[in-house]
């Protein structure tokens, strides 16, 4: 009885972690996500556009507080469903660093000092 109970709680795991990686194996990466957006007359938030790149992927990142927004291209490094990226030092935003993780809808972008952003995938706001 013992060994028909461990032979099926294997085949469940096996299960479970065939699906999770099935999962993330159809995750797509590349696309347009944004919450940039009109507030008052100011731009603010954040778009990124990735896209794939000999060695991974790159992204064209913007960031608006209200006046033109900052723009960069930075690579960015995807594992699983998490990535991460930072800004060019010199730059307005001086060697900040992004992480996050991808979603069905978009993804969850975390600054380095802990604010987080929501940006779902959409068209550009400059479309």
């Amino acid at each position: 009885m013992m060994k028909h109970f461990f032979a099926a709680s294997l085949l469940v795991l096996i299960a479970f972690t065939a699906n999770a990686s099935a999962q993330q194996s159809h995750l797509r990466v590349t696309g347009i996500y944004s919450d940039l957006h009109l507030s008052s007359g100011d731009l603010l938030g954040i778009e990124l556009l990735i896209i794939p790149a000999k060695s991974g992927y790159q992204a064209f990142v913007q960031i608006a507080e209200g006046d033109v927004p900052y723009a960069a291209v930075v690579p960015v490094i995807v594992e699983g469903a998490g990535f991460d990226f930072t800004l060019p030092v010199g730059s307005m935003y001086s060697g900040q660093h992004f992480e996050g993780s991808f979603t069905p809808w978009g993804l969850v972008l975390k600054w380095g000092h802990g604010q987080t952003e929501v940006l779902r995938r959409r068209r550009s706001y400059w479309q």
